[in-house]
């Protein structure tokens, strides 16, 4: 009630109409956070799950992967603003799965034909297997 009290105060004059659920939504999100800040280790695993609910479930029910380690793939790019809808929508380069991280989604860690990695990690749906003798590769 104090914050609704202090944007009162600040408008200068009140609503003539006014729906509430009586700050109850706004106090449990609010308080939600803020028992968080005793966070120790010997709670921790409580408040993980307090935040990450549906994280468990459904790391749980994941499908397996995909792809596999070792598989060719290419790489979703992103069009130029005038491009032809008909143009590729696929990297030229072929890559191959270095390793499938156990995350929620699956991501997926690349290499180029010269074994150098590819930075960072990819869904997936950016991600399209090609057969190893592709003839579209530079």
């Amino acid at each position: 009630m104090e914050a609704f009290q202090s944007i009162v105060d600040k408008a200068g004059y009140a609503p003539k109409l006014l729906h509430t659920d009586e700050g109850k939504e706004f106090a449990g999100s609010f308080k939600k956070y803020l028992d968080t800040v005793d966070v120790n280790s010997e709670n921790e695993d409580i408040v993980f799950a307090n935040l990450y609910k549906g994280y468990a479930e459904a790391k749980k029910n994941q499908k397996p992967p995909k792809f596999a380690t070792g598989n060719i793939v290419k790489i979703s790019r992103q069009k130029l603003i005038f491009e032809k809808e008909a143009s590729n929508t696929w990297s030229k380069e072929s890559f191959k799965i270095l390793k499938i991280l156990d995350t929620y989604p699956w991501t997926y860690k690349l290499v180029d034909k010269n074994g150098n990695e590819i930075p960072g990690g990819f869904y997936q749906e950016q991600l399209q297997k090609v057969h190893e003798d592709s003839i579209y590769d530079d």
